[in-house]
């Protein structure tokens, strides 16, 4: 297992007034609602790990410099951030993926490991060899316009 977020759940009586407390830029949809918010789920470790992967590839927490109320709004309205520079098309689709709105429409954590490795393979014929990761970090990404976009 790469990771849980679920162990970062803290439960209803330990936050003040029932707010949402905790990595909100990493956290599920269904976790953040106010109201029945969602228990930690598997799917909802794979919306996190998409978020990783946003900050890993370009250097920048998800939704950048946003308040965590400005997040959760975003996220209430099923608006996704716009695709960074330094995804290819076909990675911000496997993003989009693992961040679906609809829990039951996010890839499987077995199902997001094939993929990376796939992209691995990619990049190994691309370049001739393995290569370790690098980026050049890029301007804060811009939110999706939600009219035109997928919700996943």
């Amino acid at each position: 297992m790469l990771t849980d977020f679920g162990l970062s759940y803290i439960s209803d009586e330990s936050r003040p007034s029932g707010g949402v407390k905790g990595a909100v830029r990493w956290k599920a949809p269904e976790c953040l609602r106010a109201k029945n918010p969602s228990e930690p789920t598997k799917e909802a470790d794979v919306y996190s790990f998409g978020m990783c992967v946003i900050e890993a590839v370009t250097d920048r927490y998800p939704w950048g410099n946003l308040l965590d109320s400005a997040v959760m709004h975003h996220l209430q309205k099923e608006t996704f951030l716009k695709q960074p520079p330094q995804f290819s098309e076909a990675q911000w689709v496997f993003v989009k993926s693992l961040c679906a709105f609809d829990p039951l429409r996010r890839l499987t954590m077995d199902a997001a490991v094939k993929e990376v490795k796939n992209f691995a393979r990619q990049e190994k014929k691309k370049v001739g060899h393995e290569t370790p990761f690098t980026f050049e970090p890029q301007p804060e990404s811009e939110l999706e316009d939600s009219d035109d976009s997928e919700s996943d």
